[in-house]
């Protein structure tokens, strides 16, 4: 059987403010839970987590983003990672056509040429 990925997990600060900033960009919300308890405390590694979560599916239907709000414990801001560290440092779609993008100058997404 050939391997698929399934999704992305994000950790946000702002659960409603990143829903409407992929929304905006065509992802569609499958949907919404809080969850804790003992399957989360293991499918996440965190004892006692408990978080608001968001199931968001691509236009094409073949990819998901997770999103993840910690009520407990509380998030911990970091800085944002150097090009040579490890770590996850982006999602990519692709977008068409491309210039649907500009519209999120100011700090949003940035078009890869």
């Amino acid at each position: 059987m050939p391997i698929k990925l399934e999704n992305v997990g994000i950790a946000v600060r702002d659960l409603e403010a990143t829903i409407a900033f992929f929304t905006d960009l065509g992802l569609t919300v499958l949907g919404r839970d809080t969850v804790s308890g003992e399957w989360t405390d293991t499918a996440v590694g965190l004892d006692g987590n408990h978080a608001n979560i968001a199931m968001l599916q691509t236009p094409d239907g073949n990819g998901h983003v997770e999103l993840f709000e910690y009520i407990h414990p509380n998030a911990i801001e970091t800085k944002p990672t150097q090009p040579n560290e490890i770590g996850m440092h982006r999602v990519a779609f692709s977008v068409c056509p491309r210039t649907d993008l500009w519209r999120f100058s100011g700090g949003g997404p940035r078009v890869a040429e």
